[in-house]
């Protein structure tokens, strides 16, 4: 199969393909055919984050938290205040930052009514009135549309909103949300991963998780192309808990000696096991890899694809990740072509006065690209 015949999608993906419209520093980008792993390519600055970003988007349940641990990634929330509300600039998520009243951002498959849908609306003070009869002016909010779900995002929230339901105008004033009969829309499972280390936090949160679905041995099985076959098993010591501060993992090297921390044998050991908690964390949803080169050797690049690939099949996974790496490239060639079974694709994003757009490549080009020094970063 060729990355450019979008009549053999794979319809059993959450996005056999996907369109960008008017998010962050994307007018307009699409993908015709998205694969099982996708893998992105391109200069610093073209939009490859975004794209993860925007992916996280769609897939997400309760929008707010995502949308706010976008602006808080990118530093663009309010600073501390003493005031326990903060005015969120949302016009900054989309292209331009200055939305028009009829300009929205849409996320979803190419050619499919089942985009998700961002604008900016206004809430007129009178429907406030209810609620707080000081309410005389219209508020800005964020228009937030799936289907026949809508939500309503103000622009002041509660600094300390975290859960569905928790927006607030000011005091005592909360977001109107109408899911429609139903509730909200069924949520997408997706986990990020990269481009720093994992926390030790992150780590514990994982490693509960695969405890729970009994997988820890697909995160043993990952250190094995840099230890070697000797290792025997990881602990996390401390409870095991995301609230543990002094978790940490252990590793049983086979050498008869006490468990060595993780952290004690490298970035690339621990980006192989936090991988490959994140993708026994991701099953049946999606997982996204920003800077996926980041911590591993060229000389296992070709194995760390391996995993991606059979566990992104075996456990119903749609895997989107980033890279700026030829070693990266090549080895998810070498990857894709032994596992053709499973669909490797390769998107080239580019920049240029007439907008921002991809190149795909297939297994069988991306293999003639590495075999040749052909540069597709």
């Amino acid at each position: 199969m060729t990355a450019t015949e979008p009549s053999l999608l794979d319809t059993s993906l959450h996005l056999p393909s996907l369109s960008i419209r008017r998010f962050r520093g994307i007018e307009a980008l699409s993908f015709p055919r998205m694969g099982r792993v996708t893998l992105l390519t391109g200069k610093n600055a073209v939009g490859k984050t975004t794209v993860l970003e925007a992916v996280q988007v769609y897939a997400a349940q309760d929008r707010f938290p995502i949308l706010r641990k976008i602006l808080a990634d990118r530093e663009e929330l309010p600073g501390q205040e003493v005031s326990d509300f903060i005015e969120v600039d949302w016009t900054v998520l989309f292209c331009g930052r200055n939305p028009l009243p009829t300009t929205s951002i849409a996320i979803g498959p190419l050619h499919s009514p089942d985009a998700l849908n961002i604008s900016i609306t206004t809430i007129p003070g009178r429907q406030l009135s209810l609620l707080d009869d000081t309410a005389s002016r219209d508020y800005q909010a964020l228009l937030v549309k799936y289907y026949t779900h809508t939500q309503v995002i103000p622009f002041h929230i509660d600094r300390n909103a975290s859960v569905h339901g928790s927006y607030a105008l000011r005091r005592r004033l909360r977001a109107m949300e109408d899911f429609g009969d139903n509730g909200p829309p069924p949520g997408i499972e997706s986990v990020g991963l990269g481009p720093g280390m994992p926390t030790t936090r992150e780590l514990s949160r994982f490693w509960d998780s695969v405890l729970e679905s009994g997988r820890e041995s697909t995160a043993v099985d990952a250190l094995r192309p840099i230890l070697g076959n000797q290792v025997i098993d990881a602990v996390m010591t401390l409870g095991e808990s995301t609230a543990s501060r002094g978790s940490r993992v252990l590793v049983n090297l086979g050498n008869g000696e006490p468990r060595v921390p993780l952290k004690s044998l490298g970035d690339g050991v621990v980006r192989l096991f936090s991988l490959a908690l994140a993708l026994a964390n991701s099953q049946g949803g999606f997982l996204l890899i920003d800077e996926a080169e980041n911590g591993i050797h060229h000389s296992i690049q070709a194995d760390y694809w391996r995993m991606v690939l059979r566990a992104a099949h075996e456990y119903n996974i749609q895997v989107l990740a980033t890279t700026h790496s030829r070693d990266c490239v090549s080895g998810f060639a070498t990857a894709a072509v032994e596992n053709q079974d499973i669909d490797g694709v390769l998107f080239r994003i580019e920049r240029d006065e007439g907008g921002t757009y991809a190149t795909a490549y297939s297994e069988k080009e991306l293999k003639i690209a590495a075999e040749h020094g052909i540069e597709v970063r």
